[in-house]
């Protein structure tokens, strides 16, 4: 029993590495959308609800307060629900 729980924290140990090395990536649309001053709703969310997976794990954090801060200019009620969700992930 104990070699497996061991197994399943270095793989969840790997998981998170991978996921660290797509961070650039990530951080390169959140710049991008801040940049252009995008105010597709869909992508701005999309890209919300992803740094919200990553928030499980606590990765992405930082990238998703900076994308938050600017959803509320473009739309502060969704925004608000957002902030919600994260704040349900503590």
């Amino acid at each position: 029993m104990e070699d497996l729980s061991k197994n399943i924290v270095a793989a969840i140990r790997q998981a998170q590495e991978n996921i660290k090395q797509q961070l650039p990536a990530i951080a390169a649309v959140v710049n991008e959308i801040i940049l252009s001053k995008s105010t597709d709703a869909k992508t701005i969310e999309h890209t919300l609800d992803n740094l919200l997976d990553l928030q499980y794990i606590g990765l992405g954090k930082e990238l998703f307060i900076q994308l938050l801060e600017y959803y509320k200019t473009v739309d502060p009620a969704a925004a608000k629900d957002y902030w919600g969700f994260f704040e349900e992930i503590g």
